[in-house]
């Protein structure tokens, strides 16, 4: 189908059939091969890729996000014009996301902070760049706000970890005050999930 497009692509030709005949490719939810076609036709078909990428979207949720890494990949992959505006929709997509996490499901938390660290060395400008450490530092704080001994320990774990992580072992001194703060809300019975949150 690819090599259609591009013959299609390289002789002018009306692409208003591959238009129709992509979503009949795409899987839903997508699998792999889907996300590897989206990607191959961002450049041929882009306002149909990104119709696909918009209805994925929609479908992402609080305990759905697994395909927001896969979908910001496409994302870049689309000629959007201007260098950086791609990383630009993706971080507005992140920065929803984002939006939507809580310790109810730590593992939210993990994908959306891996995906927007994942643009932190990527070449975009700079006025783009800077703001994914910006919006990782502010979803780290919120969600350690939100943390209740109610929480699993999986819950407590995840920021510290992620933390290490995003900031090359040096996070913000804001983000690890949060962290203590929340931990004195912890009851004295709560030892073990002391134990997970500070050996990070």
């Amino acid at each position: 189908f690819f090599g259609l497009a591009r013959l299609y692509a390289k002789h002018g030709l009306n692409k208003d059939a591959l238009v129709l005949k992509l979503p009949q490719l795409c899987t839903r939810p997508p699998d792999r091969r889907t996300w590897d076609l989206l990607k191959s036709m961002a450049e041929y078909t882009p306002a149909a890729v990104e119709q696909l990428l918009q209805s994925y979207i929609d479908e992402a949720g609080p305990g759905r996000f697994t395909h927001v890494p896969q979908i910001t990949e496409v994302m870049c992959k689309l000629p959007f014009g201007a260098h950086g505006s791609a990383a630009n929709k993706a971080l507005k997509l992140l920065q929803r996301c984002a939006s939507q996490v809580a310790p109810d499901r730590p593992e939210d938390l993990k994908i959306i902070v891996e995906d927007l660290r994942a643009f932190m060395s990527s070449n975009i400008p700079p006025t783009v760049s800077e703001q994914f450490p910006r919006t990782i530092e502010s979803l780290l704080l919120a969600y350690c706000e939100a943390l209740t001994a109610q929480h699993t320990a999986d819950a407590w774990e995840m920021p510290g970890d992620l933390m290490k992580r995003a900031f090359n072992g040096q996070p913000p001194v804001v983000l690890l005050e949060q962290l203590q703060r929340s931990c004195l809300r912890l009851p004295l019975t709560s030892e073990k999930t002391l134990w997970v949150v500070f050996r990070h």
